[in-house]
């Protein structure tokens, strides 16, 4: 590789680089959706939360007032049997008797504006409105007389009609009208009242009501009974003169007028959206119903829970300020990290221009120094002892320099060359470097034990280069053995890992030095021993691990080593 090579960007450095800020930006936004996920969450859960509870308020309320209209309208009821039983003689109608009757249940109901009897054909024979002696009027073509008259005819007992503007008093009343019969359970006459709409409106003026609540009595066509309060802007007529079909009205006939239930919809009186909750009253086809409008659920849910999104949007802003400080941390360490790296480059590229100058400048001065001393023993074949021998000392030092400074160049291109990862057989691989390493072995007796190894996924000529120094040493220092024995076999390691073992019975070390074991010119023993450069094991540790692997050694003086050498196994794919 040449100088101007080295000084290009590392594109790895611009990947880190991305990476981490890509890292930091996926976790804020992580972060950012986690809080929504938990604000969305909450907001649904403590909206239900209020909305029931809410709904359960509102039905006590239904059920407290469904329960006293309901005894109420029993009550009149009840006194116009009474008064129906009071009022006849031999099964018939004594007028007299009648209009007295009539005058005292108005005088002890001052809130009943009129008392009447009348025959099925609508004829008045008494009232509370008339002088004794003054033709009676007749209701036969009057709607509300019709009316009750039909829904009494079908069973009722008592008919609470729809509310009417009084002619004499100008007073919105409504119409109560009982059905006296024989034993037989056939209608004989009907004695009705006239309830002031201002009575049981009265009941509610101090009800605990939600703001914007409204309580109501419906008939089955549709027709209010009552409302409290009434819209200020709106005239009586318009809310008790006609029939309101809306969503409620809708919801019940389609439900077949259920005992009770509740629903969300638009109030056909105000246009609010309201939560509505109703109850059928248990003796009369007549519905109470309490709504209030959405908005007043929205403030209340929201007055409960600001708190908390208070300390969310405070968590939220907190959360972004620490990412902004992180981010401008991560800027200032990628800064540094760039002018580091800018340095290490630099370093670099003094080390291949040393590494260069090493395999150009160096290498023509040692062969020169080793030329001579050639020259000199040629020239001068007289030379003595000790003469001769510092020719021979020049020469063999100019040798291993020379050796020394292949063995560095090669030692640095290992951690430059690109690595070509494939599936390698360690069986062949092992085998072909066994015997490579035999040619050298000079006719020594070895004892080789090689089990079946695994298929690694490597560099096939780094992985080469790793068992070369690994059995080299092996039979190198079992030089001294008469038999030597080296042994290569494989188990499992971590995960996807495969560990390979070399043994040996040679001289082995001691493991307080193991340290300096796979430093470059390290040597444990003495070259005089075993020559070598002290560079093979450095370069097995630095292909390991570019492999991603991991190599160590265990050894006892005298008694043999194991080197192990952990590489990732290969897919069965």
């Amino acid at each position: 590789m040449s100088e101007a090579d080295t000084s290009m960007p590392s594109p790895a450095v611009e990947s880190d680089d991305n990476a981490a800020i890509l890292t930091m930006r996926r976790v804020g936004g992580l972060m950012i959706l986690l809080l929504a996920l938990f604000g969305v969450a909450y907001s649904w859960v403590s909206w239900r939360t209020e909305k029931n509870r809410e709904l359960h308020h509102l039905s006590s309320l239904v059920e407290l007032g469904e329960k006293s209209l309901d005894s109420y309208f029993m009550s009149l009821e009840s006194i116009l049997n009474v008064l129906s039983q009071d009022m006849r003689r031999d099964g018939q109608i004594d007028i007299e008797r009648a209009e007295i009757l009539l005058k005292r249940l108005k005088e002890a109901n001052p809130d009943l504006r009129i008392a009447i009897v009348a025959g099925l054909d609508g004829q008045v024979l008494a009232t509370t409105q008339t002088s004794r002696g003054q033709a009676l009027p007749s209701l036969a073509n009057e709607p509300s007389f019709q009316l009750a008259r039909d829904e009494l005819s079908k069973g009722q007992t008592l008919s609470i009609g729809r509310p009417f503007l009084g002619p004499v008093s100008k007073e919105w009343i409504i119409p109560l009208r009982y059905g006296a019969r024989e034993k037989n359970g056939k209608l004989l006459f009907l004695v009705g009242a006239g309830l002031a709409l201002s009575k049981p409106q009265s009941f509610w003026k101090d009800a605990p009501l939600p703001q914007g609540a409204v309580l109501a009595l419906r008939r089955d066509d549709g027709y209010l009974v009552l409302r409290y309060p009434v819209p200020e802007k709106m005239q009586l007529a318009e809310v008790f003169g006609q029939p309101r079909d809306g969503a409620l009205g809708a919801f019940l006939q389609r439900e077949h007028f259920p005992v009770s239930g509740a629903l969300e919809a638009p109030s056909d009186v105000s246009g609010l959206d309201m939560l509505c909750v109703f109850r059928r009253l248990s003796h009369y086809p007549v519905t109470f119903y309490v709504a209030e409008p959405r908005s007043y659920l929205w403030a209340m849910w929201w007055q409960k829970v600001q708190f908390s999104y208070v300390l969310m949007l405070l968590l939220l802003f907190s959360g972004f300020a620490i990412y902004r400080w992180a981010r401008r941390r991560q800027v200032l360490w990628e800064i540094e990290r760039q002018q580091r790296m800018t340095a290490l480059q630099s370093v670099n590229r003094d080390l291949e221009a040393f590494t260069y100058s090493i395999s150009h400048d160096l290498r023509a001065p040692i062969r020169h120094i080793d030329a001579y001393a050639r020259m000199l023993n040629e020239e001068m074949p007289d030379l003595k002892e000790p003469a001769l021998g510092h020719l021979h000392t020049i020469s063999k030092s100019a040798s291993r320099m020379g050796t020394m400074v292949d063995e560095l160049l090669r030692f640095s291109r290992t951690g430059r060359a690109p690595l070509r990862t494939r599936r390698v057989d360690l069986n062949r691989l092992v085998a072909e470097v066994r015997d490579e390493c035999m040619r050298d072995a000079h006719g020594r007796n070895i004892a080789w034990k090689i089990v079946e190894l695994p298929v690694v996924m490597g560099d096939p000529a780094l992985l080469r280069l790793v068992f070369d120094n690994l059995l080299s040493n092996a039979i190198k220092f079992t030089a001294l053995r008469s038999e030597a024995t080296i042994e290569i076999s494989a188990r499992p390691g971590d995960e996807d890992e495969v560990v390979i073992d070399v043994r040996d019975n040679g001289t082995g070390f001691d493991m307080r030095y193991a340290s300096k074991l796979f430093g470059v010119f390290q040597r444990l023993h003495r070259e005089a021993d075993f020559e070598g450069t002290g560079i093979g094991l450095a370069t097995v540790q630095r292909i390991v691990q570019r492999h991603g692997g991991r190599v160590w050694a265990e050894a006892e003086p005298g008694r043999g080593a194991i080197f192990h050498v952990a590489l990732k196994r290969a897919s069965d794919n």
